[in-house]
């Protein structure tokens, strides 16, 4: 653990103990947590037991000026070539947004609808016979619609994720087969990760505090209604888990008289140990990441209403989300807050059948989860047009499998040579130079849109590469002139070594020597090389670096 680690381990773990609550009554001490703990997970599930149910709730969204313009650079080097950022396109630069949500469901429909007021709309619908998503910035500006035939794969858990409400457990509803089926009657925690530490006020409502592990989560649960009040979930910053782990790993190791040279190595062994005991480990691990973790999300349940003869929902609602660094005052400022007011709530009254109907408009884009394929929307589409599509549609399948086994077939084979060409940012470099090195190849163009999502990222990765040992190089499709290419890497802040690959003799030619040895036909495309300089993995860019980072820590 570095110097600048254990400073900030420290620091957190001051501050985490002075944010500790008062210290538990001798009446606190009688208190069964886990029976109470089933007894909030059983005041939430009423839902499970109604025929009908409508919810519409309206609230607010704020930003602080801070997270708006932290969001605003993050967008200028997405998108470099764009002079204004319009806040009623990039709704994260707006301070404000006025939002509606409705929900309904019955034994056969659902719908959920959401509206951003000067944004974005979405309508879900499952009418019993197929699900139905139409989305736009209004009512006369529609822009998409989306079909399926079963509702788990589109709708799931959509219904009800944007409330913080129904969070003491996981829900699953009869839209979502898959969910209830892999539930199984578990939850987040078993009783044994629940340990009360003893009482606060949450924000002015007296409340037990009780810790759990998985995740990192603090709850406040009423003193006097044993209703879940909110609840905070923390993280470990990203630097400091390793550091913790590899710190747990040695004190696991002196107990069990083993030696472990890598957390990895740990891993590992622990994954060959009893199921009992790898829970105890994993238990002992979380509590050990605790003592250093900050607060990510603090969700907020308040004003609860008797809607129905012991039913109860809350009147207010929302979330606020924390910076990920600690201002002059030692705080993790809050940098969004969502509260969304209870406007109306009917159970087991009949729903309108208007609620499950959606009028789909001629000549707007449809993504057909039916067949995979997208078209524009015609009323009475001939069936061999729409045939047609899903042949074609088949075929694009068959060849992109191809290509995918392709290159699964590389993985653990060297990396292929670079061509000789031009090199910017760079001397021409070889595996040779490489070896001991984990690198990763990104494969984009100028002229690709997609790819600037990604730029980014890499040249973010190329910043951090002192710290992770990882080589980020570019490999740019043969045939866009120089000046384009710098002219995106100056935009982007493009430092690492780029390859400008060569013209093929075949139809692929666009695409370059090198991207047809790695099998690359559609960019942006990553491989990660480890130390030995053989293909390790590819695919997007971030799932690469996730690769890449645990292969250089191996390698430590």
């Amino acid at each position: 653990m570095s110097l600048r680690q254990l400073a900030t381990v420290g620091l957190l773990a001051a501050l985490w103990i002075a944010s500790q609550p008062a210290a538990q009554t001798e009446a606190d001490n009688e208190i069964d947590v886990v029976a109470l703990m089933e007894e909030v997970r059983q005041k939430e599930r009423w839902i499970h037991d109604v025929d009908s149910f409508y919810l519409r709730l309206e609230g607010t969204l704020t930003k602080t000026p801070e997270a708006i313009a932290k969001r605003r650079a993050e967008l200028k080097r997405q998108f470099p070539d764009l002079e204004e950022l319009d806040p009623m396109m990039f709704t994260g630069l707006r301070s404000r947004i006025e939002e509606t949500l409705e929900i309904a469901f019955d034994s056969k429909r659902v719908r959920y609808f959401t509206h951003w007021l000067g944004s974005r709309y979405e309508i879900w619908i499952w009418d019993g016979e197929r699900v139905l998503v139409q989305s736009g910035r209004g009512p006369e500006q529609i822009s998409h619609y989306a079909i399926d035939d079963e509702p788990g794969y589109l709708l799931g858990q959509q219904v009800m994720i944007r409330l913080s409400w129904l969070r003491a457990e996981t829900h699953g509803f009869w839209w979502d087969p898959e969910m209830v089926e892999q539930i199984g009657g578990t939850t987040w925690n078993s009783g044994e990760d629940f340990q009360l530490v003893g009482r606060e006020e949450f924000r002015g409502v007296p409340c037990y505090v009780i810790e759990s592990l998985h995740p990192l989560t603090r709850w406040y649960v009423g003193v006097e209604d044993h209703l879940l009040r909110g609840f905070v979930i923390s993280t470990v910053p990203a630097d400091l888990t390793d550091a913790v782990t590899e710190a747990f790993a040695q004190k696991i190791a002196a107990r069990w008289g083993r030696e472990f040279q890598t957390y990895t190595e740990f891993w590992e062994w622990k994954n060959e140990q009893s199921a009992e005991d790898q829970r105890e480990l994993d238990r002992e691990r979380q509590t050990a990441l605790r003592e250093y973790s900050r607060p990510m999300v603090e969700h907020f349940l308040l004003d609860y209403r008797e809607v129905a003869p012991g039913r109860w929902f809350p009147g207010l609602q929302g979330y606020a989300m924390f910076a990920g660094e600690m201002d002059e005052n030692g705080q993790y400022p809050i940098t969004m807050q969502r509260e969304l007011r209870l406007v109306e709530i009917r159970i087991n009254e009949p729903l309108d059948d208007g609620l499950f109907t959606l009028k789909m408009e001629e000549g707007v884009q449809v993504n057909d989860f039916r067949f995979e394929v997208m078209y524009d929307y015609e009323e009475n589409m001939p069936e061999e047009k729409l045939r047609a599509l899903v042949e074609e549609r088949q075929k694009d399948a068959q060849r992109w499998d191809e290509q995918r086994r392709a290159r699964d077939a590389l993985i653990g084979q060297p990396a292929f040579p670079f061509p000789e060409t031009q090199w910017l940012n760079s001397d021409p470099l070889t595996w040779e130079d490489l070896r001991g090195k984990v690198v990763v190849l990104d494969f984009w163009a100028e002229w690709c849109g997609p790819c600037r999502i990604d730029l980014p990222v890499a040249a973010e990765a190329h910043r951090q590469s002192e710290k992770t040992s990882i080589v980020i190089i570019g490999i740019h499709t043969p045939g866009s002139p120089e000046e384009k290419i710098r002219e995106v890497m100056e935009k982007f802040e493009m430092e690492y070594p780029i390859c400008i690959d060569v013209a093929r003799d075949d139809e692929h030619q666009s695409w370059g020597l090198l991207a047809g040895q790695y099998g690359v036909f559609g960019i942006p495309y990553a491989f990660v090389i480890d130390q030995e300089g053989n293909i390790a993995w590819h695919g997007e860019l971030k799932e690469v670096l996730w690769t890449a980072r645990d292969l250089a820590r191996r390698g430590r």
